[in-house]
């Protein structure tokens, strides 16, 4: 039977903490209470790890998690959700910095969060721009979208040296997890390619994967097949495998479910063009944001995107 995607997170996170060494487990209820709606049930460290129930208080716990990193320790923080840990803007920048700026060995530091993407809530529920957050200082980040990257992210970058955000999506929670088998993965898991085809390249990103694979299951009945990638926001990132696909397919859907100008999908087109490949392209992204309270209103059009391949 296949398994929400908040409880699939959840068994991974049991799973992985429970083996942990010498790590601080920290965040609000995270131990009691609603778990962080459910996130972190059951959770327990083994003997020689920490976990403690803190107040709501970002900017000094975020801070917290860097000190541990910098005295060489590890760290997991459970925030709440993205735009809370906004409240941590001066570290992300200045202390993530002086840290690089020292050039020495760290521990390790993961702050592991809800992204609130079911639409606008409220004035503190609707941040979901990884990409805004990742270019402020060159911040890894992931992105769950798939059983495969919840096992294989949770299992190799929960507690890896360095520092990394790693995301879950709200409006994904009570949905099945698509558990699909990956044909190529990069070694950095930052993208992972799932399906392979000839007449078009599709590119997701943020939590947008679940639509481009409904998507393709779309095109799929009009005899269209394509090549589905998921990247997660990061920088630098290696297109090599999607630019030898648009060279195949000659054409890229790139689609992002962000409220954002600043688009990591942006970065594929330049390099496409700088490589002097020949190929068209449709982006998927939201065109008119608005600060009224609703429910996502991201759609992709099907029958726009198949009369692209015609």
């Amino acid at each position: 039977m296949p398994m929400k995607y908040l409880q699939e997170v959840n068994k991974n996170l049991v799973k992985k903490i429970a083996k942990i060494n010498n790590c601080f487990v920290y965040g609000q209820n995270i131990n009691s209470g609603t778990y962080i709606s459910g996130l972190t049930k059951n959770i327990q460290t083994n003997k020689n790890s920490k976990i403690k129930n803190t107040p709501n208080c970002e900017s000094s716990l975020i801070g917290l998690g860097f000190g541990l990193m910098i005295k060489k320790k590890s760290a997991i923080y459970f925030a709440k959700q993205l735009d809370f840990v906004l409240l941590g803007v001066d570290h992300f920048v200045n202390t993530l910095n002086y840290i690089k700026a020292e050039k020495k060995k760290t521990g390790s530091y993961t702050i592991f969060l809800y992204v609130c993407d079911q639409g606008f809530q409220g004035p503190q529920s609707s941040f979901n721009s990884f990409s805004d957050l990742a270019s402020l200082a060159g911040i890894e980040t992931f992105q769950l979208n798939t059983t495969y990257e919840i096992k294989k992210i949770i299992n190799k970058r929960l507690q890896h040296d360095g520092f990394r955000i790693i995301g879950i999506s709200s409006k994904l929670c009570k949905n099945n997890s698509l558990n699909l088998k990956p044909l190529n993965v990069s070694k950095d898991l930052k993208i992972i390619q799932y399906l392979k085809g000839k007449d078009l390249t599709i590119v997701a990103y943020n939590f947008s994967f679940e639509k481009a694979y409904k998507l393709s299951n779309y095109l799929r009945e009009y005899n269209k097949s394509v090549d589905l990638f998921n990247v997660n926001y990061s920088i630098n990132n290696n297109y090599k495998n999607i630019i030898l696909s648009v060279k195949k397919t000659k054409k890229i859907l790139l689609i992002d479910d962000s409220k954002s100008s600043n688009l990591e999908l942006f970065k594929i087109i330049e390099k496409l063009n700088s490589d002097n490949v020949e190929f068209d392209y449709m982006i998927e992204k939201r065109s008119n944001i608005s600060w009224n309270i609703q429910s996502d209103n991201f759609v992709i059009n099907n029958k726009k995107i198949l009369s692209f391949l015609s």
